[in-house]
C-alpha cells in the first residue's frame, strides 16, 4: 500500500502526459488531412476553376496590354526615338498614351517614363492605370534585335467596374526582344517576372518566357492586332494562395486586341494546362470570337466547367 501511494502521482502524471501528446498528434494529423482535403476539394470546385481562369487571363492579357501601348507610342514618335539627340535631349508629351499619361523621352539615354498619375488614367480599352512604367530601349521595337526593358513604379491597373487596383510590384520586370519582322508580322521573345498585389489582399505571380507572334494588320492602330503565344513558351509562378503552379500551352493562345474595346480581355482561343498541388486543369479559351464562353476541365472530370470571363 505504501509503495502504491508513493508512486500513484507519478503514474497519473505519466498517463496525463501521454494522453496530451496523443491528443496533440491526433489534432495535427487531423488539421493536416483537413488542409489537404480542403486543397483537394477547392481545386475541383467551380469557384476555384473560375478564379484560376481569371488569374490566368490577367497574367496573359495585362503584359500584352503594356506591350501594345508602348509599341503604339513608339510608332507615333519614331523620329524622336530613332535618332541621335540634337538640341533638346528631353521630350515631354503631356498626353502621350491614351491621352491621359505624361510621357518623357530622354533620347540620349534611350529611356522613356510613362506617368499615369495617382488618380487614374482610363484608356480606350477600359483599363484604368496609375503609377509609372520605366522603359529602356536599344532601338525601335520593329527592328530585329531590339531589346525593350520595362520596370514599374507603383503601377496598378483595374478593369471597368472593379473596385480596387491590381498593383504590379516594383521589383517586377519585363524584357521584350524582337526576333523577326516581315510584312507587319513580328515575333518576340518576352521574359516576364511579374507579381500582382491584389486589392483584397494576397498576391499572384507569373515567371517565364513567352514566344509571341504579333500581327499588326500593317496598321498603327493597336486595336486591330492579333497576338499568338506559341506552345514553346514556358510559364509558372504562384497563385493567390501561395501555391506553386506550372503552365503549358497545348494549343497556341490567341488574343484579339479588338476585343479589349468591348472590355473582353480573355484570349479568344487556345488551350492552357495548369498543374498545381498535384492536380491538372485544362482551360480551353474558345472558338475564336470575342465573348465566347470557355471551359475549365479538371483531371478526371466527366464534364468541364463552362464559364464567362469575370463570373
Amino acid at each position: 500500500m505504501v509503495l502504491k501511494d508513493k508512486f500513484e502521482p507519478t503514474k497519473n502524471k505519466t498517463m496525463r502526459t501521454t494522453f496530451l501528446k496523443t491528443s496533440i498528434i491526433a489534432l495535427a494529423i487531423g488539421l493536416s488531412l483537413g488542409s489537404c482535403k480542403k486543397d483537394k476539394d477547392d481545386s475541383s470546385s467551380a469557384m476555384e476553376n473560375q478564379q484560376l481562369a481569371n488569374d490566368q487571363i490577367e497574367t496573359i492579357a495585362a503584359p500584352e496590354d503594356i506591350s501594345a501601348s508602348v509599341q503604339e507610342f513608339m510608332d507615333e514618335n519614331a523620329s524622336e526615338i530613332g535618332r541621335i539627340a540634337t538640341g533638346n535631349d528631353t521630350v515631354i508629351h503631356q498626353r502621350g498614351i491614351d491621352n491621359c499619361a505624361t510621357v518623357t523621352i530622354i533620347r540620349s539615354q534611350h529611356n522613356i517614363v510613362v506617368d499615369f498619375g495617382t488618380t487614374g488614367c482610363e484608356g480606350r480599352n477600359g483599363r484604368t492605370r496609375i503609377g509609372k512604367w520605366l522603359i529602356h530601349y536599344t532601338q525601335n521595337w520593329k527592328t530585329p534585335g531590339a531589346v525593350i526593358d520595362i520596370n514599374f513604379e507603383n503601377f496598378g491597373f483595374k478593369r471597368p467596374n472593379y473596385q480596387g487596383f491590381v498593383i504590379i510590384s516594383n521589383n517586377s520586370t519585363k524584357r521584350i526582344t524582337t526576333q523577326t519582322a516581315e510584312n507587319g508580322v513580328y515575333t518576340f521573345k518576352k521574359e516576364v517576372n511579374l507579381t500582382h498585389i491584389l486589392p483584397a489582399g494576397g498576391s499572384r505571380s507569373v515567371i517565364g518566357t513567352r514566344y509571341v507572334t504579333w500581327n499588326t494588320s500593317q496598321t498603327a492602330d493597336r486595336y486591330d492586332d492579333v497576338i499568338t503565344i506559341d506552345v514553346a513558351s514556358t510559364l509558372g509562378g504562384t497563385d493567390r494562395r501561395g501555391r506553386n503552379f506550372e503552365a503549358a500551352i497545348l494549343e497556341p493562345i490567341v488574343i484579339k486586341t479588338a476585343c479589349w474595346l468591348s472590355h473582353w480581355y480573355k484570349p479568344v482561343s487556345g488551350v492552357l494546362q495548369v498543374t498545381k498541388i498535384g492536380k491538372t486543369k485544362t482551360i480551353n479559351f474558345g472558338n475564336g470570337s470575342c465573348g465566347d464562353t470557355f471551359t475549365c476541365e479538371n483531371e478526371g472530370d466527366k464534364q468541364p466547367t463552362t464559364m464567362n470571363e469575370g463570373d
